[in-house]
């Protein structure tokens, strides 16, 4: 069994993710005309960045392999305009995404001890992983991480259902002259409700789920999680602008999408957590239940 399953398969869709992108990458970067394609990678890093990937040069990797996960960003940003904007059709959010999925990379490769990386953290970024794929045409390598995150999900589903004893249950035998017992009246569903924890042990919930949203949005920083450029139906979670047609909630000169349904509000703040390089524990609870 595998010590630590949610770090094994991030690990694992990372290497088809970095795969995919140097090929993407140098194909793109290949396009620019008047100057060695080495010559733009490293003018488009880092002076510490550049030195190694030369140093990756020097030692005998190929153009591809000399490139670094931690260098995608950069790379895609500095020629986001002339090389790789038709690619992304003016999607600006994917550097967003590149930016989560370096965070994510480090993040294997420096783990807790103690722990394994966290399951909805893990599926966020699998799923930002296929986005990517997609976007940069890359069917194989795309197919393999989506086998890689069902895997993941029908095992910790399976592992749910262990931990909590429940079995299926068993339809019992009913002959002709058994009268079935009258339904149940329906119970009340239980409102969920979001608790959030955030690095320095804070505990922020409200009466609503989209105001638990709204006032975590609020502590880590307006203006910062804006500069995430971080969306949802194509509509940043935190504009400027009013769009008429997605619910938002005004906070100061800025709207904060709360339109997403609970699910993707903790997917979106695991994304901002992410981003942001910070740690969050989001929980939905049922309002019963006591965590």
């Amino acid at each position: 069994m595998v010590k630590r399953p949610n770090r094994a398969v991030l690990s694992e869709a990372l290497d088809e993710f970095r795969d995919a992108m140097r090929l993407f990458i140098v194909r793109g970067m290949r396009r620019i005309k008047g100057k060695p394609i080495e010559r733009v990678i490293c003018d488009s890093l880092s002076p510490n960045r550049a030195n190694q990937f030369q140093t990756n040069l020097r030692i005998g990797n190929t153009l591809g392999s000399a490139i670094d996960i931690g260098d995608f960003p950069d790379i895609i940003s500095k020629n986001y305009q002339h090389v790789f904007s038709p690619q992304f059709r003016g999607d600006t959010p994917i550097q967003s995404l590149l930016h989560i999925i370096r965070h994510a990379r480090n993040q294997v490769s420096h783990p807790p001890l103690d722990k394994d990386l966290d399951t909805e953290y893990t599926r966020v970024v699998l799923y930002h992983i296929i986005e990517v794929l997609d976007k940069i045409d890359a069917p194989e390598a795309k197919a393999s991480v989506e086998r890689q995150r069902d895997t993941l999900i029908r095992e910790q589903a399976l592992a749910s259902l262990k931990n909590t004893g429940s079995t299926p249950k068993q339809k019992p035998e009913q002959s002709q002259t058994d009268v079935p017992p009258p339904r149940p009246s329906r119970r009340p569903s239980i409102p969920l409700r979001f608790i959030v924890t955030l690095p320095d042990g804070e505990v922020i919930e409200r009466d609503t789920i989209s105001a638990t949203f709204v006032a975590v949005i609020e502590k880590l920083g307006i203006e910062r999680v804006k500069a995430c450029n971080i969306e949802r139906f194509y509509v940043p979670i935190v504009d400027t602008v009013k769009h008429e047609k997605h619910t938002q909630v005004q906070s100061g000169p800025y709207y904060i999408l709360t339109a997403q349904d609970r699910q993707d509000k903790r997917r979106d703040l695991l994304k901002i957590a992410a981003a942001l390089g910070i740690e969050l524990k989001v929980e939905m609870p049922p309002r019963n239940e006591v965590v």
